[in-house]
């Protein structure tokens, strides 16, 4: 079985859907946490799966990012890396 994994800096998040982006992939979901560290903040956000998403302290400030919020996560395909579900990259 296979499953696809995406790094937290390849994550976009925003309130609302996007149009006219080249990023095809848009998941609905919402906030569980937020982890603030001194150079960033990752947020991690329940799409169906947990999916973590690194964005700026200024990003996170400015869209209100907080436990509970409905939030939309983007990533292009080309972002999406394979792993064998022992853990193992392709």
């Amino acid at each position: 079985e296979m499953v696809a994994a995406v790094r937290p800096e390849d994550v976009i998040v925003s309130l609302a859907p996007v149009e006219y982006v080249s990023a095809r992939n848009q998941l609905r979901g919402h906030i569980k946490k937020v982890i603030r560290t001194d150079s960033r903040t990752l947020c991690c956000v329940d799409v169906g799966i947990d999916l973590l998403a690194d964005v700026t302290h200024v990003s996170a400030n400015e869209l209100e990012l907080c436990p509970g919020k409905p939030i939309w996560c983007l990533f292009k395909t080309h972002a999406m890396n394979p792993v064998r579900m022992g853990g193992d990259s392709l």
